[in-house]
């Protein structure tokens, strides 16, 4: 919801000052070379991803270990809004 991503908006601010990447692709078993554009479009709203593309120029086309960008991930998973935004 949106109060949730308040939060994580303040941290992900956090880590960008700090020097973190907004299309570090990751590592992890579960989700290898997504981004966290990635994960938002699949567990996220249309207001989050909005925020990652908008203020930090998350890049919408980069592809993941299947090939899939974001809006094949917003798709897969039936966010229409996200869709119609990407």
């Amino acid at each position: 919801n949106d109060e949730n991503n308040q939060a994580v908006m303040v941290e992900i601010n956090e880590l960008l000052t700090s020097g973190a990447e907004i299309n570090y692709l990751h590592k992890y078993e579960e989700y290898p070379k997504w981004t966290i554009l990635h994960l938002a479009c699949k567990r996220t709203t249309r207001g989050f991803v909005e925020y990652l593309i908008g203020k930090h120029r998350a890049d919408h086309l980069a592809k993941n270990h299947d090939g899939d960008d974001a809006v094949c991930i917003a798709a897969e998973h039936g966010h229409l809004e996200m869709i119609e935004y990407l």
